[in-house]
């Protein structure tokens, strides 16, 4: 032996008295012949334990009960070391583990027991470190074998074993070596690897981490993580859909998030940590944004809850944990989600934005803000982009209506509120005018502050006023109306003094709201001549609701509802329908015209209850819905919602409930009417095709659609003119071709 070499008491019994250590050591020895049956590898326990010089070991007891006496820490590092050396096989027995007869070693006989007991005197490695020394693909070890005699220790705390985990040498090496330590704990503790003991700090951090990232790694076969119903509501985000994430409910366990972003804190893991959660970026966006978020609030209010000891300093490490992660995070999240985005797709956004409505309405609009903010220095044409596509997002939120109002009403950006209703004006989404005459009115003492933000946010843009055919930001026909807005405030409004809050020194100069006015008023026509006889004479249509319109609305809904009526009780069909629709929406007549636009929202509007309809409304709703896509009834943003809402409906799983069913009927009825346009829209035709069930059960369907994307060359001439369906990284967007800009 050379100077390096150690003694035999240094390496079956180390200074730490940690009782697995030399056990580990001498197993690596005896090599895969102690393991060629129960009776022999039970015997090389008692015979190593013999000759350990450990106190913690009781000889007297093993003797009167015929138990192996080792501790939960042995156990920890026995079944580490047989995960790691198993890694390629393990019941895979050679002949130095059988008999010397040649059979297959199950007969314990004197010749295995003597083998044994002249190994303690044998050879023995030079280097303690015995992981690296494990060859790469070992075949010998015989694990079945392993499991047998691990079910003897069934008596020990297996809580406590899995925390034992925690020591120097613990690594996971690969997704092989993980799924035979978690079958091997399996069979001792007849119970799963139980995650609080996994997810508490340990001292070996590095360790730690390794055991998450293969966790995340294997699919639930291997390890199903536990959630409770938040959890598994956020991985729910991603049902029905293709998916790369091999294990979903684990990027949703606060347990496992919580721990990885303490472990981003030490810098020497703070990178590796990152990659971990790239992979999940890149395969599961979805559940990291709602579960971050909802995590965030959890261990924020946890903290807020704390008054003092010890339970408050915990709790205000939790919530401070992995800050610059958070940030990273939510920085690659938003723009994925919030902002149109080309480079990554997000396969179930309108999900996923559901479930952050349902967890924090607050976090949806500061993240719609905060996407608009961030395209400050952008392009006119990319912010107008962003609009449109936050306006999709919106769109898709449970109770839509609800949603939009409190994105327009209930934000402290009026400069954000201003384009949101600027670019849905435009779009025959919102009403400018009347909106803003409620956004007056519900300001109380502040309605001057509101009209002061309305006229710098137009002294800021009237400049790049454009018609709204060439969807700018602020259109021309916008400016118009919210001059008139400006001009028709009361006398007392407008000769009240605007509060300069930047210089006190001006204060006293008495500039009046209605002095601005018209300051804004003179350059905007010297900029944009037209506006004079606009202001002069404003349309009817845009002036505040009197009495009479709000009773006309009235009527209008009335009408509406009469006509949808008519289609479910037969007296007009589905086809018939959509006719008088195309006359009423190319009518000169503004009441037709609201008709159009009432039946559309109120159909758009009932799609969240598509799910309770009786089957002859469903398939009516289906086909008129349907109808209106290829007709190109719809359009822009519109078109975008609804061929969302189709897209939606036939991810649903038709066997899963009797609601998703009818879902799923909804979406097959609307695809089948407008099954000659799909050729204009590729990518659309690809998210159909992925569907799962689809392939299963609508072979031929799938064969068709796949039909009309290789058709979809001899049709370019007719794409280039029309709309493109929305992307799965949108909440609705569409793109025009022709102008390429997204509408």
């Amino acid at each position: 032996m050379n100077s390096n070499n150690k003694s035999l008491a240094d390496r079956i019994s180390p200074a730490s008295g940690d009782t697995g250590v030399g056990i580990v050591n001498i197993l690596m020895d005896l090599g895969p012949a102690c393991t060629g049956n129960a009776a022999t590898f039970r015997e090389a326990l008692r015979l190593i334990i013999q000759k350990l010089p450990n106190p913690h070991f009781q000889h007297s007891q093993q003797q009167s009960n015929g138990n192996i006496p080792l501790k939960e820490m042995a156990i920890s590092r026995l079944i580490h070391f047989f995960a790691a050396v198993g890694g390629g096989g393990g019941k895979v027995q050679t002949q130095a583990s059988k008999g010397a007869n040649g059979n297959d070693g199950n007969n314990n006989n004197n010749n295995t027991k003597t083998s044994l007991s002249a190994a303690f005197v044998g050879v023995f490695t030079d280097d303690n470190d015995w992981t690296n020394n494990i060859d790469s693909s070992p075949s010998e070890w015989n694990l079945d074998v392993v499991s047998q005699v691990l079910g003897d220790f069934s008596h020990l705390n297996w809580s406590l074993v899995a925390r034992s985990f925690d020591f120097p040498e613990f690594k996971v090496r690969d997704a092989r070596h993980l799924e035979l330590l978690l079958a091997l704990y399996r069979k001792g503790a007849q119970a799963h690897l139980p995650l609080d003991q996994i997810t508490v700090g340990w001292n070996n951090n590095l360790g730690q981490l390794t055991l998450l990232e293969y966790l995340l790694a294997v699919p639930p076969s291997v390890y199903a993580f536990q959630v409770n119903a938040e959890e598994a509501a956020d991985a729910a985000t991603l049902d029905g859909v293709a998916t790369t994430c091999p294990n979903p409910r684990g990027w949703a366990s606060a347990k496992i998030l919580q721990r990885l972003l303490h472990l981003s804190d030490q810098k020497p893991l703070h990178q590796k940590v990152r990659e971990i959660f790239v992979v999940g970026l890149l395969s599961c966006p979805e559940i990291i944004l709602c579960a971050l978020v909802r995590l965030q609030l959890s261990v924020a209010s946890a903290a807020a809850q704390q008054t003092s000891g010890e339970a408050k300093a915990i709790a205000a490490a939790n919530a401070s944990a992995g800050m610059p992660m958070k940030g990273e995070l939510m920085r690659e999240l938003i723009p994925l989600f919030f902002k149109p985005n080309t480079q990554h797709v997000v396969r179930n956004g309108p999900a996923a934005l559901r479930r952050l409505w349902s967890i924090s309405q607050n976090t949806v609009v500061a993240a719609c803000i905060e996407a608009w903010r961030s395209t400050g220095n952008d392009p006119p044409q990319i912010r107008f982009n962003t609009v449109v596509h936050i306006i999709g997002v919106v769109r898709i939120l449970p109770s839509p209506e609800n949603a939009i109002a409190t994105i327009l009403n209930g934000n402290k950006d009026p400069e954000f509120s201003f384009t949101v209703a600027f670019v849905m004006g435009d779009h025959d989404m919102l009403q400018l005018r009347p909106w803003l005459t409620d956004r007056m009115a519900n300001a109380g003492a502040n309605k001057v502050m509101f009209a002061v933000a309305l006229i710098a946010y137009l002294g800021k843009n009237y400049s790049q006023a454009s018609s709204r055919v060439n969807k700018p930001l602020v259109s021309v026909e916008n400016l118009s109306i919210c001059l008139q807005f400006l001009i028709s405030l009361d006398n007392e409004t407008l000769s009240s003094v605007i509060p300069n809050t930047s210089n006190e020194q001006n204060a006293g100069k008495g500039v009046t709201l209605g002095s601005s006015v018209k300051a804004l008023v003179d350059a905007c026509v010297a900029q944009h001549q037209n506006l004079g006889s606009a202001i002069t004479a404003p349309p009817k249509q845009d002036m505040p609701p009197t009495n009479n319109q709000s009773a006309n609305q009235d009527d209008i809904e009335e009408m509406a509802n009469s006509y949808f009526q008519k289609i479910y009780t037969s007296e007009q069909s589905a086809r018939e329908v959509v006719e008088m629709l195309k006359k009423f929406k190319a009518s000169g007549s503004s009441k037709e015209n609201d008709i159009f636009a009432c039946m559309i929202h109120n159909l758009f509007d009932e799609y969240r209850f598509f799910s309770k309809y009786p089957e002859k409304e469903l398939r009516i709703t289906g086909i008129l819905f349907g109808l209106l896509i290829k007709e190109q009834l719809v359009s822009s943003i519109t078109l975008g919602i609804a061929l969302r809402y189709v897209l939606e409906a036939l991810r649903k799983p038709p066997g899963q409930s009797p609601m998703s069913g009818k879902m799923f009927r909804f979406g097959m009825f609307a695809l089948e009417q407008f099954k000659e346009r799909l050729h204009e829209w590729p990518q659309y035709c690809s998210h159909i095709v992925q569907i799962p069930h689809l392939r299963e059960g609508y072979a031929s369907l799938v064969a068709e659609i796949e039909g009309a994307m290789d058709d979809n060359h001899s049709h370019a001439s007719s794409v280039s003119t029309g709309p493109t369906a929305p992307t799965e990284s949108s909440g609705g967007r569409t793109t025009d071709s022709e102008n390429g800009r997204s509408s």
